[in-house]
């Protein structure tokens, strides 16, 4: 029973029993005490009846049916959407929209009040069906299985595309093609369409006894074509440059292949040099080197080791990280190092004790050491005044020996860390700054004979021709110019195969730093500190 209804009952009720209700209008007499009676009664009461002509008479909650009555909620009955708090009254109900659509509803079972599309449609408007319905009623489900259903209102229920592969207007074949490709889509049967390599039959589902080869039905053996190998022909030949085929893998077999390649397959030209490292027999490069060698960029022992007391990097040969111990430094870990200079100038002027004047070197461990004088001279720069003397092991170790002597090559880095084989211009400006007049070369490349007691007076001892001084310098084996001569290697190369060194003359004492000598010949050797 709706609100209309209910106020209707009891407005009967109350009729009934008071006679107080008719459908004659009042009598001119009765008018006005109607009027002065009905402004004390309550609005909707049974006094009120008649008590509005329009909805604006009442409240906004209600409508005007003589009396004001409440307004409807969604699902209850209406006649007109004046009497509904939604303003919509469809299908005798009051709905919560319009409802307006051909095949919209407010009074479907469960959703009563409620607009929903009728029966299969589907949609904003309800305009369309559902998915996988089709027709103009949307009352009929599409056949397709496994692809796009061609649904809705114009739709036939067929499949307008099938997934995978199936095929046929429904998309209810699967494919039968094991080994081929299929003929699928709307318009397939799901039988092969081609066998792939090796195979045959309607169904592709029947293995060729021999794929790249000629089948003898007497033996059941293959006999293959040119290329391929394997008990059904099935595998191709990668052997190359007249390695032996593998009959097995098609690979090469170990240990044949032709010289200068290597690999399973014969194809990796050989870079290792192998007079330096071990030959990897896949890559074709070293797997590892020999002797004083690394790998180097390419793996091919061609990159000779520079470190000599430390951990060569397998690329560059340099030293990686610290060297052996606390007693070997430079680059390559190859250089001796020095304790610390004394605090003295050490210039050697008369009467200084030069005793005092020492620097330690130690080569590779603290148990012994090389003890040297040194000597601020006037150039500024500390020198070490005596002649070197520890050499070279096979093992590029130092020892001490009664031997002063080094080629070109040893002279090089026998100088300790810190320190270095004097320059031609180095010995040129310790010269120049002892005495400017005496010690600088003349246009003979020579000094003043008067050169050699001063620089022995500051300290850089090298004789005179007739003190007995026999140095001299070697060469095959043989001490030449022994007789008060001095010859001790610079730094500084003349060609790709001679060195300039620095000299006194064995029978004048004038010294020169201008002549050069062969790299294999042995001479001493002085060392002046980095700046």
């Amino acid at each position: 029973m709706n609100n209309t209804t209910k106020y209707l009952s009891i407005l009967a009720l109350s009729c009934l029993a008071l006679s107080a209700c008719h459908n004659d209008e009042p009598k001119d007499g009765d008018k006005d005490k109607k009027e002065e009676n009905s402004q004390n009664v309550p609005q909707g009461s049974v006094a009120d009846y008649d008590s509005c002509h329009k909805d604006a008479d009442c409240d906004t909650d209600s409508y005007c049916d003589r009396v004001c009555l409440p307004l409807g909620s969604n699902g209850d009955e209406c006649s007109a959407g004046r009497m509904c708090e939604s303003g919509h009254c469809v299908d005798g109900v009051c709905c919560d929209t319009a409802c307006n659509g051909a095949n919209m509803s407010c009074t479907l079972e469960k959703h009563a009040g409620l607009c929903f599309c009728k029966g299969n449609f589907a949609g904003d408007k309800c305009d369309n069906c559902k998915a996988n319905y089709f027709g103009q009623d949307c009352s009929q489900k599409a056949a397709c299985l496994h692809g796009a259903p061609n649904d809705g209102l114009n739709g036939d229920g067929h499949c307008k595309a099938c997934f995978g592969s199936w095929s046929g207007i429904d998309c209810d074949i699967p494919s039968s093609c094991p080994h081929g490709t299929a003929s699928t889509g709307l318009n397939g049967t799901g039988k092969c369409r081609s066998c792939d390599d090796g195979w045959v039959g309607t169904n592709c589902d029947e293995e060729v006894p021999c794929k790249n080869g000629a089948f003898d039905p007497l033996s059941g053996l293959c006999s293959c074509n040119y290329g391929w190998v394997g008990t059904k022909c099935e595998i191709k030949v990668t052997c190359q440059n007249g390695g032996t085929v593998n009959e097995t893998d098609g690979t090469c077999l170990s240990g044949t292949c032709p010289g200068g390649v290597t690999g399973i397959n014969c194809d990796k030209t050989i870079t290792c040099n192998t007079a330096n490292g071990v030959l990897d027999e896949v890559s074709g490069t070293c797997s590892s080197c020999t002797g004083n060698w690394v790998l180097g960029p390419n793996s091919n022992c061609d990159v000779e080791k520079a470190c000599v007391h430390g951990t060569a990097d397998n690329i560059t040969g340099k030293c990686s990280g610290d060297c052996d111990n606390n007693y070997w430094a430079g680059e390559n870990c190859d250089k001796c190092i020095t304790g610390s200079i004394p605090n003295a100038s050490c210039t050697f002027t008369s009467g200084h004790n030069d005793s005092n004047c020492k620097i330690k070197i130690y080569c590779g461990t603290n148990s012994y050491y090389y003890s040297y004088k040194v000597a601020k001279m006037a150039d500024g720069k500390w020198w070490i005044v005596d002649n070197l003397n520890y050499y070279f092991n096979a093992d590029n170790t130092y020892s001490a020996n009664s031997k002063i002597y080094y080629n070109f090559s040893e002279a090089q880095k026998v100088c300790p860390v810190g320190w270095h084989l004097p320059t031609q211009a180095d010995y040129k400006a310790m010269l120049q700054a002892t005495d400017s007049t005496d010690c600088s070369l003349k246009s003979s490349f020579w000094t003043t004979k008067t050169c050699t007691p001063k620089l022995n007076n500051a300290g850089f001892n090298i004789g005179t021709y007739t003190d007995g001084n026999t140095y001299g310098y070697y060469s095959d084996n043989k001490l030449l110019n022994r007789g008060g001569g001095f010859f001790a290697w610079s730094d500084t190369t003349s060609g790709t195969t001679n060195a300039y060194y620095f000299n006194r003359y064995y029978n004048d004492d004038t010294i020169g730093v201008s002549l050069n000598m062969s790299q294999s010949y042995y001479m001493l050797v002085r060392c002046v500190k980095d700046n």
